[in-house]
């Protein structure tokens, strides 16, 4: 049996202390510094938030995403867990973790100016946002799909439409 090591991102950020919202652009540079490929994991962190926003994921805390340590010495992001639209809550699960601008709706062109400077391919990051937004815009057909109760469908069908909107515009 091989165990794999699984450390928060908040824990790669240095921060210890339990509810404390931490900035996106932190946990950014946390996963650039300690990662072993900040080419492939910056982008997957930048399309795991546009999916957290877009699905009403506000339980996003620094906790609920980890790296991976595995046997050949690679770093990476580890695979999503936690990942629910608690937008349902009735107890208002704010999300946590935003980027500077503490934006419910990140301006996604920002975002990726900033993970330029840890990084991060800027003009590849915005033709990926493009390249995102159909699929975006089509997560209500594929819940459908998937049978994900009607509910749910509903009270993401806005929010969806909005990331897919500000997709299709992201400007370099």
């Amino acid at each position: 049996m091989t165990y794999l090591g699984l450390e928060s991102l908040c824990s790669l950020a240095g921060v210890a202390e339990f509810g404390v919202p931490v900035k996106k652009e932190v946990l950014a540079q946390a996963l650039a510094r300690f990662s072993t490929d900040r080419t492939t994991e910056l982008p997957e962190l930048l399309l795991r938030d546009v999916l957290d926003v877009a699905l009403g994921n506000t339980d996003n805390h620094a906790r609920n995403t980890s790296v991976s340590k595995l046997p050949n010495g690679r770093v990476a992001l580890s695979p999503i867990y936690d990942f629910a639209p608690m937008i349902l809550d009735t107890r208002g699960i704010a999300r946590v973790c935003r980027w500077q601008d503490n934006s419910d709706y990140p301006d996604w062109s920002d975002v990726v100016r900033f993970l330029e400077t840890l990084g991060l391919d800027g003009a590849m990051a915005l033709r990926s946002l493009r390249r995102v937004a159909p699929y975006v815009e089509a997560l209500p057909q594929m819940m459908a799909e998937c049978r994900v109760p009607e509910l749910v469908i509903d009270r993401c069908r806005d929010r969806i439409a909005r990331v897919a909107k500000a997709l299709h515009q992201v400007k370099a």
